[in-house]
Parts: C-alpha cells; structure tokens; sequence
C-alpha cells in the first residue's frame, strides 16, 4: 500500500498549497527580543539549498537528499551546502563579493527526502545588494574556491584568505566590464578540473593542480583563449573521477522568425583535458539556423539532485 500511494503521489504531484517550515527569520528575530529568552539551538549538520528563484533555506538534517523524481515549478536548485546550524556561508555574486550569511537565521524545511524550496525565503532578505548584482551560487568560506569570469579568467582562492570576520568583502579583482559566472569548491581541489563553455560552444576542461592560489585582491590568471566578441556562458569545478555530464542548449531563429532550440547531453570525458589558457573544443554543433548556446547549462554529476530550468 506504501508503494501504491509513493506512485500516486508522483503521478498526481501539484505541490503543496502550503509549506510548513519550521520556523522563519521573523519568528527567530522576535524571539531573540524577548527579555530572558535563552536562543540556544544545537550544532547539528545540515544543508543549505538555493533556488533558480533566489530562494534559501536549510534542511533539518544532513541525510541524503535524492536526485530522482519532479520537483515544484520553480524550485530547480542552484545551490546546496553541507554545513551546520550555526555555521556561516558566503553568497557569492557576479561581481565578485562574498556576503555573509548566518545559517540559523534561515528557515528550517521539514525533514524530507527531496526538499521544497517555496518553502525559503527571498535571499534578499539577508543580504543587500547593489544595482546589477546577481547571486550565482553559495559557498562554504572555510574551503578553497575556484571562481571563473566572463572575459575566461580563473582564480584560486585559499581557504585562509577567505575573511571570515567581515560581512562582505570581495574576492576577485575585476577589471572591466568583467563579471563572475560560476565557481565551485571541491574537498582536493589539486585533483579537481575547470570547464569553461563560450556562447559560440567552445569547451575547455583543464586540471586545477597547475593553477596558483592567490589573495582575494588578485585578478587571478588567463581560463580560456576567447576569439574577439566572444564571452564564457558557463564555467564550473568538477572532480574528473566521477562521470559528469554537460548539457547545452542552442538558440536561433528560423526564416519564419519563429526561435529555434536544441539540446545536447554529452560526457564531459568526452572531451580531453587541455591547457590552461588555450580554446579548447567544440561541443555543440549548429543546426541550420542556430547561432549561440543559452547561458542555462550545467556540467554535473548525475547522482546529485542539482537541477538547472
């Protein structure tokens, strides 16, 4: 009978008119004012999650969430973090600053295998940013990171450098009109590798062990060769043993004037390492009419509940 309901339920699936969480920003501040009140919450593990909707919050435990099944409209993860209660995380945006955030204070989701964002709130709510400013991902600011710009620049940052007392500082120096577009962290990042995409579907995957870290007011060193006018849509850190997957799309427009797309699922084995610094290789091929690839794509491990829309 278990079983029979499990598939009705992903059958039927509409999402829930109402979330429960387990408490909320507001509650926990009201709280806090209250004369005597002892706010003490256990350290206990969790994971921070973000939604393509800049949406945030944390699980209630730090068991395995599952990469199988629909999920809400609107609440593609972005993001997710292992940490704990009262933990800190860095929201790192496109231009290259870090902002402090305080894991207590966000929502606590109810304890589920595959956690509904529409239950977070706005990331706006703990952070301000300025006009242009856009949240890419989260990071833990007690590990290394590895962040990869617009213009193909990459930069190491060492986990020491990261100052961990302020609540926001910068950890690139960008030059230009130069943007950050993705980063990533890894356990060892030594046998870790970066991927950059070009809007013209170039792909270069090179080993981060020849990359230097550097202090977080450096401008870090070449990625990629990009040809004039062409800027880097995508950059991420993956780890090589494990089978990653890329997924691009293409866009174009027919003689109709009707938009065109198409969609690629490749194995980043598929395309060999190369140098640091050089163009690397095509990775989706045009179809008649088709002229850049969108800027939604993702390089990721398939067994990890990380999904881009």
């Amino acid at each position: 009978m278990s079983d029979e309901l499990e598939e009705t339920a992903e059958a039927l699936d509409t999402g829930r008119r109402t979330v429960l969480v387990e408490g909320s920003l507001k509650e926990i501040k009201a709280a806090g004012r209250k004369k005597g009140k002892n706010l003490q919450v256990a350290d206990e593990p969790c994971w921070v999650l973000m939604s393509t909707t800049g949406k945030i919050a944390r699980t209630a435990t730090a068991g395995e969430l599952s990469a199988t099944g629909r999920r809400a409209a609107n609440d593609a993860l972005i993001a997710q973090i292992p940490s704990s209660t009262r933990g800190s995380l860095g929201a790192l945006t496109n231009k290259g600053r870090v902002h402090k955030i305080d894991i207590i204070n966000l929502p606590s989701l109810p304890d589920q295998a595959r956690p509904v964002l529409s239950g977070g709130v706005k990331i706006t709510d703990f952070i301000e940013l300025e006009r242009g400013e856009q949240v890419i991902t989260l990071i833990d600011p007690t590990a290394e990171v590895v962040l990869g710009t617009r213009l193909g620049v990459v930069k190491r940052v060492a986990a020491g450098e990261i100052p961990n007392n302020r609540d926001v500082w910068d950890i690139i120096a960008l030059k230009g009109k130069d943007t950050v577009v993705g980063a990533g962290q890894l356990p060892n990042l030594d046998v870790g590798a970066a991927v950059f995409i070009t809007q013209a579907g170039n792909l270069l995957n090179f080993t981060l062990d020849g990359v230097r870290a550097q202090g977080p007011g450096a401008g870090g060193v070449a990625g990629i060769r990009l040809p004039k006018d062409i800027e880097v849509i995508s950059f991420s850190v993956v780890d090589p043993a494990v089978e990653n997957r890329v997924v691009t799309i293409a866009k174009g427009v027919n003689f109709n004037g009707e938009e065109t797309e198409s969609v690629k699922v490749s194995l980043l084995s598929d395309f060999p390492a190369k140098g640091r610094a050089t163009a690397g290789m095509r990775s989706h091929r045009f179809l008649k009419d088709e002229t850049e690839l969108l800027s939604l794509i993702h390089i990721s491990e398939p067994t990890r509940p990380l999904y881009i829309s």
